[in-house]
């Protein structure tokens, strides 16, 4: 792909101009799996923990099936709804997204991810990527997202009924950075809340994060030495789900109503992301010198700031 445009309510929309993939999430994962098997690693399958408790040296986990896990350290990479996380008694918050999978639709671009931000999506955004053997329509939000997509969908004639599959998921959606270590135990990907803050991506942030995870457990049991989880922190801290401000100004870009949000639409005017049209921006705010207009063009200022700093973690 070519890059992404953010689309607002009033059509008008900036893109960023970078190449990137769109990957076939189900053989990406099972590709995953199958390098770990080979790597000596043990799949379980059919194997949910219902149960974990710790021992003097060890954590004890218990499957549904009765099966009797015991390990010295535990990494939880289960996912926005992490089962790990809720057996030891912490609670986030998530939003949830769901898509609608269509045979090739032609008249929208290949060539860029197309994402379009509305105050009907609010914690969210909609999206549309042409896949080449495929079209993926989806929400991200709260609320019925199921009837926001297929009033969504309509608006372009489609009819949701052809749709091929459907596809629903959970995403971290917290305001503050997420736990990330506790004594014996660290959280990768979703579980640890490693999304983009403004876009909610979390492939990057899952192989990062499990990387960083991976091999702090290993120097740990190298060495015999558990205290050397707690670097763990350290080692993550450049991921932007650890930046207070990033998911600050993120979540308020999330939650700008349409009056903001075509204010942003106006001044940047299809230009490039990073642009920051200085002189627009002054003959829209001395038309329309209100709150939402101001508002909008400081939060998206702002995010775009975010985005700039960390976009290595983007795409």
């Amino acid at each position: 792909m070519k890059g992404v445009k953010v689309f607002f309510p009033n059509q008008g929309f900036f893109y960023y101009p970078e190449r990137s993939y769109c990957i076939n999430r189900t053989l990406f994962d099972q590709e995953c799996a199958e390098n770990a098997t080979k790597a000596d690693a043990t799949l379980l399958l059919n194997s949910k923990v219902v149960e974990i408790s710790k021992t003097y040296s060890s954590w004890k986990l218990t499957t549904q099936n009765g099966e009797v896990l015991r390990s010295k350290y535990l990494i939880a990479a289960d996912g926005a709804t992490s089962t790990v996380r809720r057996l030891l008694g912490f609670r986030e918050k998530f939003t949830t997204a769901i898509q609608y999978k269509f045979k090739p639709i032609k008249r929208f671009e290949e060539d860029y991810f197309i994402f379009y931000n509305n105050e009907m999506f609010p914690h969210g955004y909609a999206w549309i990527f042409n896949r080449g053997v495929e079209t993926s329509i989806g929400v991200l939000g709260i609320g019925n997202i199921k009837k926001k997509l297929e009033e969504f969908i309509r608006s372009f004639n489609i009819k949701a009924n052809q749709k091929k599959s459907v596809q629903y998921g959970a995403i971290p959606n917290s305001m503050r950075p997420m736990p990330t270590v506790l004594p014996g135990v660290l959280f990768s990907g979703d579980a640890g809340g490693f999304t983009f803050p403004l876009t909610k991506g979390g492939v990057i942030g899952a192989l990062f994060s499990g990387r960083e995870a991976g091999e702090v457990v290993r120097d740990a049991l190298i060495e015999d030495n558990p205290e050397i989880l707690s670097t763990y922190s350290d080692r993550i801290k450049p991921h932007p789900s650890r930046s207070r401000v990033a998911l600050f100004y993120s979540h308020k870009f999330l939650l700008l109503n349409n009056n903001s949000l075509n204010a942003v639409g106006e001044i940047i005017n299809k230009r490039l992301y990073s642009e920051i049209p200085v002189i627009n921006a002054i003959c829209y705010l001395s038309k329309k010198p209100n709150l939402e207009t101001a508002n909008g063009f400081l939060v998206g200022f702002a995010a775009q700031q975010v985005l700039g700093h960390f976009r290595k973690y983007v795409f």
